[in-house]
């Protein structure tokens, strides 16, 4: 029988102990117990004990996203640091029962524990940990970040800017590359959203919504309907809005399956729907307001026209004449002759000012009183729709992109093209623009402090829908959908 010698005294005078073995592998494991209980009193509990838990909502989300915390089966009345990722954004402590942030309202308010998402935050998985500050104790959740262009110009202000895009920039631009190509039946594709891994367009002649993977430009899934006539859809909380002709209806469909949820009649071919705080608004003769979930209508204003803005409890309209409507209950609050017998463009709302194209000109209007504060008359057509970023307003018009001051409407600076300028889009300090049909027409990026060209792509596309840009990629329309990114991606 094989023996362990284990001598429990050094002295020489003393005869070594002989254990057998059993009885030295219990000895040995006794040693170790106690030995791990002194250094690592903590991780000892942990094991008899439940395991720390910590839940947070929502677990996805754009940059400065705010987040609710809750954990359990932490120690007592200890301090816990909050990190995302390797960074501490925060500190709680614990209550007698080894929780926090567990929503209990007091004279103070909730006890939620509350982190905001890092501005800084490229898209992607990241880790929000709660770790005791003195204990070993710890638990950590997963959060996504992701930066969308979930609604026609980006979103409800129809700004045409994303203000969350953190990777293309003017010192990485330079560098983007075809990542894929999407065609289909010699049609053409319209206005893009992108939410959630997916982007959503519209074929012009076949008359299907597109649901294409974002990542590698396979199919999702498609709608067949009459027509969308080119109008952007809008994504919020998994399902996909948009108006069709001409069976003037707004259709509302999965996001993950494309399935028909339900329709809703308008008076005529509608526009792009803005999805705000559970409400559906939409253009369409008349300005529509529709519960988001069932399509059950809240109210009905007879001052349609173009696409709507929803900016700070505002809906703005107009066609010939501009509206602006409560967003709430749909009552006029002010209205501006924009230019009467010529055609309007869509709104946007940015700090206090709703910008207004309408063909020849565009108007910046005070968005609380309809009060005008300039206007810019360039001699002739311009774009539809324009971007405001940074306190500066891009506005397309026949061979130019110009640059606009927010505040006063004065010329910053012009890029001119020969080819043709459609409708921008702008983010990270880089503003995109498509570029003519024929010929040499394309794709600019432009840095859109200075106007100076960083990028081209010069194949026509075919079509002047302002491009998007989410999570570091650069998407675009025409007689394809285009994807771009940078060589790592």
């Amino acid at each position: 029988m094989h023996c362990y010698h284990i001598s429990l005294s050094a002295p020489p005078r003393f005869k070594p102990i002989r254990l057998p073995a059993k009885g030295a592998v219990l000895v040995l494991t006794f040693v170790f117990f106690v030995f791990a209980l002194c250094v690592f009193p903590n991780q000892a509990a942990a094991q008899n004990g439940p395991v720390p838990q910590m839940w947070d909502a929502p677990n996805e989300g754009a940059p400065q996203t705010f987040v609710l915390l809750q954990g359990m089966h932490f120690d007592p009345l200890t301090a816990i640091d909050i990190y995302f990722d390797s960074t501490q954004l925060a500190s709680t402590t614990t209550d007698k029962n080894g929780s926090f942030g567990n929503g209990v309202i007091t004279a103070a308010g909730a006890t939620w524990t509350r982190i905001q998402v890092p501005g800084t935050a490229q898209p992607g998985p990241h880790a929000i940990m709660a770790k005791e500050h003195s204990g070993q104790l710890s638990a950590q959740k997963s959060f996504l970040v992701w930066t969308d262009w979930p609604q026609g110009q980006y979103g409800p202000e129809r700004t045409s800017f994303n203000p969350n895009e953190k990777i293309l920039s003017p010192q990485t631009v330079g560098n983007l590359q075809s990542l894929w190509t999407f065609s289909h039946s010699n049609t053409y594709f319209s206005f893009l959203t992108v939410a959630e891994g997916t982007v959503y367009t519209g074929s012009l002649y076949q008359w299907d919504l597109w649901a294409l993977d974002a990542r590698t430009g396979g199919v999702r899934w498609h709608y067949p309907f009459p027509s969308n006539d080119g109008e952007p859809a809008a994504v919020a909380n998994g399902v996909v809005y948009f108006s069709a002709c001409p069976d003037a209806n707004l259709h509302a469909l999965d996001a993950n399956s494309g399935q028909l949820l339900w329709t809703h009649p308008q008076h005529m071919c509608g526009t792009s729907p803005a999805v705000v705080n559970g409400v559906v608004y939409v253009s369409a003769g008349a300005v529509y307001a529709l519960d988001a979930g069932t399509g059950a209508e809240l109210w009905t204003a007879p001052y349609g026209g173009g696409r709507v803005a929803v900016a700070n409890g505002i809906v703005y309209s107009g066609w010939e004449w501009f509206y602006a409507l409560d967003a709430g209950t749909g009552a006029l609050l002010w209205s501006f002759p924009a230019n009467p017998g010529v055609y309007g463009g869509v709104p946007s709302v940015a700090n206090g000012i709703v910008y207004v194209p309408a063909q020849l000109t565009l108007f910046a209007l005070n968005a609380t009183t309809g009060a005008l504060i300039w206007s810019y008359t360039p001699g002739t057509n311009i774009a539809n729709n324009v971007a405001v970023a940074n306190g500066l307003v891009y506005l397309g018009i026949t061979n130019s992109l110009v640059a606009l001051d927010a505040g006063t409407g004065a010329v910053r600076w012009t890029y001119a093209d020969p080819n043709g300028v459609g409708n921008p889009g702008v983010a990270n300090g880089v503003v995109y623009v498509e570029t003519g049909s024929q010929g040499n027409g394309g794709l600019r990026a432009l840095n859109a402090s200075t106007g100076e060209l960083l990028w081209s792509y010069n194949q026509p596309l075919g079509y002047d829908a302002a491009p998007v840009v989410v999570n570091g990629r650069l998407y675009a329309t025409g007689d394809n959908v285009y994807a771009f990114g940078l060589p790592n991606q």
